[in-house]
């Protein structure tokens, strides 16, 4: 182990290991029993590429932000007396092994490993000086610093009293008695004064009154059963409720009466004359059924997937997400699935316009042109014939261009014109600069709170299903 005055060059050894050809694979992870491990959480020193060997928290000279109070001037704190201030040199390891890594990521594993943190906007700055990409840094206090500090600082271990027995002499009692005494005085009213600041009453406060709207608007709300989910300014935009509600078509029904009145008397009176030979055969019966029940399959609205490997919802875990409300990782899903999806997954919805006793409406996923062709085809599986794009009522996108080339709009604007689009991200990464100009729902999925599923695919239902009331799918 290095001794004491070795330890004050900890930040200049990690630099120069980190500076060699090999990087921060010259820095040796050292067990308890000096053998060279590979996980730093097990490791208790390191052997950088000088030989120097530190214990993994020795507290460096890096401070853990260039504005902190410990490196302006006055101060007396050092990387000995203020630990909290500074880095360990676990943490700066910890951090150039995640230098290639997003910055929720290293901040996740950061955090689960217990280690101090690089703040997010000083991160690159402070890799590239320890790699020595820069020769300085602002939040490093200077070697000579350090040491004047230590000079300056009290000595932690006082040493045995210097007064001889028997003093001060009764003289010098009696010469400064009197001063002694004045001071006495001084110290006594003091005290009397911080006691009278003590005891001082202090008015009482205002009572707080909860506002009686307030408190019913909550009664409301849980009493309601209704999960209220935060809306955008696009949402707001659309509106709440569909088209049919709110259109009034009374003046043309009134317009168009006298001729319906008039259709129907006509229809009246041949209907008896012609009755038996408007009778449908059996067979005839039992085609126009199969029919109806191909043409119920055809009204089956579509949605579109990305194929995209960076795609949060998928194949494998978009059944899960829009039927149960329960958000499974990609990766996991696929897995579960033995890495097999099927060309065309069925997802189940009850459209709440229609109550709380309807049944569920089905609803086609897929993620290529090819599979939305076989729907558009004669013989598709689960419901063919006509264009399937009239049928298309979301598509999940990336935010990545290539996506829309063989779509009917291959023009993302144009494309989320007439239908949905819908744009899935990580909570805490930022939005695709392509996707900021297009007109789409977001929904930001959290990595740990899986409770908020249900609301993102609640939200995602509710502006499908005005999507589908306006256009009648």
């Amino acid at each position: 182990m290095a001794e004491a005055g070795e330890q004050a060059d900890a930040l200049d050894a990690l630099r120069a290991s980190l500076a060699s050809p090999e990087g921060v694979a010259s820095i040796a992870l050292l067990d308890e029993n000096a053998l060279v491990i590979e996980d730093l959480g097990k490791a208790t020193s390191l052997r950088f590429a000088s030989g120097l060997v530190l214990l993994k928290s020795h507290i460096t000279r890096l401070a853990k932000s260039r504005t902190s109070p410990v490196l302006q001037e006055g101060s007396t704190a050092t990387p000995s007396t203020s630990t909290d201030d500074f880095f360990p040199l676990d943490a700066l390891v910890f951090a150039v092994q995640m230098a290639s890594a997003q910055g929720g990521l290293y901040v996740v594993q950061a955090t689960s490993r217990g280690l101090p943190r690089l703040d997010a906007l000083e991160r690159q700055d402070i890799l590239a000086y320890l790699t020595g990409a820069r020769n300085e840094w602002e939040g490093v206090l200077s070697k000579d610093v350090v040491a004047l500090r230590a000079l300056s600082a009290p000595s932690a271990e006082a040493g045995p009293s210097t007064t001889p027995p028997s003093s001060p002499p009764a003289a010098h009692k009696a010469m400064f008695g009197q001063l002694g005494a004045v001071g006495a005085a001084g110290d006594a009213a003091a005290a009397a004064a911080g006691v009278a600041a003590k005891t001082m009453v202090l008015p009482p406060k205002r009572p707080y009154v909860p506002s009686k709207a307030d408190a019913a608007f909550v009664k409301r709300l849980k009493t309601s059963g209704t999960e209220i989910t935060p809306r955008t300014r696009n949402d707001a935009l659309r509106g709440s409720q569909p088209w049919s509600k709110t259109a009034d078509f009374a003046s043309l029904r009134a317009t168009l009466a006298p001729q319906i009145d008039a259709a129907r008397k006509v229809a009246g009176a041949g209907g008896s004359s012609s009755s038996s030979s408007r009778q449908p055969m059996p067979s005839q019966s039992l085609s126009n059924d199969a029919s109806r029940a191909r043409k119920g399959r055809q009204q089956d609205p579509i949605i579109v997937l990305s194929n995209s490997p960076t795609s949060l919802i998928n194949m494998f875990n978009v059944k899960s997400f829009l039927e149960e409300g329960t958000f499974v990782p990609p990766e996991e899903a696929r897995l579960k699935a033995g890495g097999m999806a099927e060309s065309i997954v069925i997802v189940n919805h009850r459209l709440s316009s229609q109550g709380p006793e309807a049944k569920a409406r089905r609803f086609l996923v897929v993620d290529n042109v090819e599979a939305l062709a076989r729907l558009t085809s004669s013989g598709g599986g689960g419901g063919g014939g006509g264009d399937a794009w009239t049928r298309v009522c979301a598509v999940f996108t990336t935010g990545q261009l290539w996506q829309f080339k063989e779509y009917r709009w291959s023009e993302p604007r144009e494309l989320f014109k007439n239908v949905m689009g819908v744009y899935v991200r990580w909570h805490n990464e930022t939005k695709n600069a392509n996707v900021r100009d297009w007109p789409v729902v977001e929904l930001a999925i959290d990595r740990t709170k899986r409770h908020t599923d249900r609301q993102l695919s609640a939200h995602f239902w509710r502006n499908a299903e005005n999507l589908i009331t306006k256009r009648m799918l």
